[in-house]
């Protein structure tokens, strides 16, 4: 969703860490950011489709994501994006860290520590029924919304998905030091490591 790059741009699969090696601390803001941004961008959806029709959920996509990602990560301390394997912009390309996730198809989240004692967290991301009306079979795609996705994407690439699919993954970066006002609220989340 962001499109600047902090130094963990350039690790390699060679440079991660493992997930032993991330504290439980960065874990809990890395799926609490998570689940915030799912959240506040679910609720939007809703909101736009129940008000302007399911079409208006395309503009939230192109738009309103990006304000949305920004303003959680601002929230949790932490950078906030999305990719897929069936890019529809060139700016959720996965960075480069992300990259050995998605091509393994990763369907659990993981956890690696990054550069200069950052965490690295991929989520993923799964279809369900009303991601169906834009990303589904052309069955599922609803009429109200195919002709907006033909203007917009011409050679779609982000169709095609059936429900529980994998569709793509939410990662988070979160910084070596947290020590924001706003990442204090999960301080005391439990320690599984």
């Amino acid at each position: 969703m962001q499109s600047e790059t902090p130094a963990a741009q350039s690790s390699s699969p060679a440079d991660l860490g493992t997930e032993t090696q991330v504290p439980a601390r960065h874990r809990a803001i890395a799926t609490r950011a998570k689940d915030a941004l799912f959240s506040q961008l679910s609720n939007r959806l809703m909101s736009a489709m129940q008000s302007d029709g399911p079409a208006a959920a395309i503009e939230v996509c192109r738009t309103e994501a990006k304000q949305i990602s920004s303003s959680v990560g601002e929230e949790y301390c932490v950078e906030i994006g999305r990719t897929s394997f069936k890019l529809r912009s060139a700016e959720n390309e996965p960075r480069d860290w992300v990259r050995p996730f998605v091509e393994d198809r990763t369907d659990t989240p993981r956890f690696v520590t990054l550069k200069d004692g950052q965490t690295g967290a991929v989520f993923p991301i799964r279809m369900g029924v009303k991601c169906l009306m834009c990303h589904g079979q052309d069955e599922d795609i609803i009429d109200e919304v195919k002709p907006a996705l033909a203007k917009l994407y011409p050679s779609d690439r982000a169709t095609g998905f059936r429900l529980d699919e994998l569709r793509g993954w939410f990662w988070v970066e979160v910084p070596g030091t947290v020590d924001q006002p706003a990442v204090d609220s999960v301080e005391n989340a439990d320690d599984d490591s």
